[in-house]
């Protein structure tokens, strides 16, 4: 959707408004939370079949830019829930190698909270593909904002199980 804006009417084939209309009806047509009703899942498969038809065309016809300059999707800023995406696939990753180790989840989120300082100040800097799709988290901000929570999280429930012990 980050791109809908910069549909070309013309080198696309249709108005902008209706290539996003047709990507958002997609989206939900495919991810939508069907009932589990037994007598409509075929019905339900050939939505989501749609759906995912639709989005590939939709990708194919494409275009930006102008007839001399034409220019295909690109990526860009994550949106708020990408990043928030990120910063719990970070944290999830962090938890299932660390379980409830207070210190280590402490470190790990002392560990971001450097990397986004070193990114701030310029003196870290991912580029390429490895910096587009794993920028949000090699920065640091996203992933420490998370962990924060991770660390607070697992001191709470080891702060009540010590007073349940009592």
């Amino acid at each position: 959707m980050l791109n809908g804006s910069r549909v070309n009417e013309e080198l696309t084939g249709m108005p902008e408004l209706l290539w996003k209309v047709l990507m958002y009806s997609c989206v939900f047509l495919v991810w939508n939370a069907y009932p589990r009703k037994k007598g409509l899942q075929p019905l339900f498969v050939i939505l989501q079949l749609a759906g995912f038809a639709g989005l590939i065309y939709l990708v194919a016809i494409f275009k930006a830019g102008s007839p001399g300059d034409i220019q295909w999707l690109e990526t860009g800023w994550w949106g708020i829930l990408g990043l928030i995406g990120w910063g719990y696939l970070t944290a999830a990753l962090v938890y299932l190698l660390i379980g409830e180790r207070l210190v280590m989840a402490a470190v790990s989120w002392g560990l971001f909270v450097v990397l986004n300082i070193l990114a701030q100040s310029g003196q870290l800097h991912i580029g390429g593909v490895a910096g587009n799709i794993f920028g949000v988290v090699l920065n640091g901000n996203v992933p420490s904002i998370v962990l924060a929570g991770l660390t607070i999280g697992i001191l709470i429930k080891q702060q009540q199980a010590e007073k349940n012990d009592y």
